[in-house]
Order: structure tokens, then C-alpha cells, then sequence
């Protein structure tokens, strides 16, 4: 399948107080090229791709990128980000237990992170997808 229209979405991944965040890596391991975002702490996600819709898109990305199984129907839309490229999709997912990722080669590593503490990362994390993250 191919993307569609630049359309994206993504799930956070949240138990109690804390939120599952990938580091993107800064190239991407298929082409070689500079990743936007890359280096940045993020919540899991990717392109939408055609005939998809957003939550199914995010679900599939999820599991694509970190092996953790989540049915469509168990998360929550946010809301939609306009980005000057990109429209991305934001969903959000409650879980009972902390959950751990196998990651592909998109993330260098992931981690919990209390929810509170976001603000003062000392690597970059996008401004939009922290305001979505404390809206939750």
C-alpha cells in the first residue's frame, strides 16, 4: 500500500501518571535520508495509507514499530494536527499494566515518562504532541 495525502496518526501510549515514548532515529535505515524529527522523543505512529483510516493506520503503526498489540476500538481520538507537511492524527490509548516495546529500526530507544516531567526533557520533543500529551 502507499501513503495517502501526507495524512498520518499515532497512538499514545499512557499507564497512570506516564506516557511510552519513542527517540526517532535521525536517519531513516532503508534510504539513507535525514528523518523529520529525528532524535526527538515522540509518541508511536506513521503514515496513513490508502483506504486506511486514522485509527486503523495507528493501530498498524503501533504494532509495526513496537510489536504492542492494541484494538482499534480500546483507544481515543484527540484531535488533528496541522503541520506545514504533514496532518497527523493523534490518539491515545489507557492501559492497565506498563507495557514494553520490541522496536524496529525507526526508534533508537523508548521509554516511560511521568507525564509532569515532559516539559523539562532534555532532548527535543515536538511542542504539538507535548500539548496533545497534557491535554490527555
Amino acid at each position: 500500500m502507499k501513503a495517502v495525502n501526507n495524512k498520518a496518526a499515532g497512538i499514545a501510549i499512557l499507564f497512570e501518571d506516564s506516557v511510552l515514548l519513542g527517540k526517532r532515529a535521525d536517519f531513516c535505515y532503508i534510504t539513507g535520508q535525514k528523518i523529520p524529527y529525528g532524535g526527538y522523543w515522540s509518541i508511536f505512529g506513521g503514515m496513513i495509507e490508502e483506504g486506511e483510516e486514522p485509527s486503523e493506520a495507528a493501530v498498524r503503526e503501533v504494532f509495526e514499530e513496537t510489536q504492542i498489540p492494541i484494538d482499534a476500538k480500546d483507544i481515543e481520538f484527540l484531535e488533528k494536527i496541522n503541520n506545514k507537511n504533514c496532518e497527523f492524527y493523534f490518539h491515545y490509548y489507557k492501559c492497565n499494566e506498563m507495557l514494553f516495546p520490541v522496536l524496529n529500526k525507526e526508534h533508537t530507544e523508548s521509554g516511560w515518562f511521568k507525564i509532569d516531567h515532559l516539559k523539562s526533557l532534555s532532548d527535543p520533543i515536538d511542542d504539538k504532541i507535548l500539548d496533545c500529551i497534557l491535554k490527555i
